[in-house]
C-alpha cells in the first residue's frame, strides 16, 4: 500500500511539473535519461521535472540500479546550471535524495536511503533544447552504513 501512495505522489508531481511548465513563460518541463556506471554496477534512470530560466531544475524520478541487489529508486532531484561565458555549454550540479526499493530479493530489507551527488558539464545540442549532461558521481545506499561509491554518468535532456 505504501509503494502505491509513493507511485501516486511521484505521477502527481509529474503532473504539476507539466502543467507548471504550461502556464508559466520562465518554467519549461523537462525530461531526461541517465545511465551510470557506479562502482560496477550499471544503471538507468528517468527524471522528469521543470527548469526555470534554464538554470535551475527540480523534478523528481525513478529507475533501475543493480546495486547491491536490484533496486526500485525513487527520488527528488534538484539540479543547477551556470552557464560558461561566450560558450553554450554549463557545468551543472545535481542532487538526487530518495529512497531504493529492493526488487531481487525478497529476504532483504524493504527500502533503504538513496543519494546522488554529480558534478560536470552540460553540452547544449546544436540548434535544439535538448542537451548532453557528463557527471562524475557519487551514489549511495545505506546498506547498512551509507558508503559513497564512485561513478561516471551521461544523460539525455529532451
Amino acid at each position: 500500500m505504501n509503494r502505491i501512495i509513493k507511485i501516486i505522489f511521484c505521477i502527481c508531481i509529474l503532473a504539476t511539473c507539466s502543467e507548471i511548465s504550461a502556464t508559466e513563460k520562465n518554467w519549461k518541463y523537462r525530461p531526461d535519461i541517465r545511465a551510470s556506471i557506479v562502482g560496477k554496477q550499471p544503471s538507468i534512470l528517468t527524471t522528469h521535472g521543470v527548469t526555470y530560466k534554464e538554470n535551475f531544475f527540480i523534478g523528481a524520478g525513478t529507475g533501475y540500479i543493480y546495486l547491491l541487489d536490484h533496486m526500485l529508486p525513487i527520488y527528488g532531484t534538484i539540479r543547477g546550471y551556470l552557464p560558461l561565458k561566450n560558450i553554450k555549454h554549463s557545468i551543472v550540479l545535481n542532487l538526487d535524495l530518495g529512497a531504493s526499493f529492493f526488487i531481487g530479493n525478497p529476504k532483504s530489507q524493504l527500502w533503504i536511503f538513496y543519494g546522488n551527488l554529480g558534478v560536470g558539464i552540460d553540452w547544449k545540442l546544436k540548434n535544439t533544447y535538448s542537451t548532453i549532461s557528463t557527471m562524475i558521481v557519487a551514489q549511495t545506499a545505506a546498506y547498512p552504513i551509507p558508503v559513497p561509491l564512485p561513478g561516471i554518468s551521461v544523460s539525455y535532456n529532451f
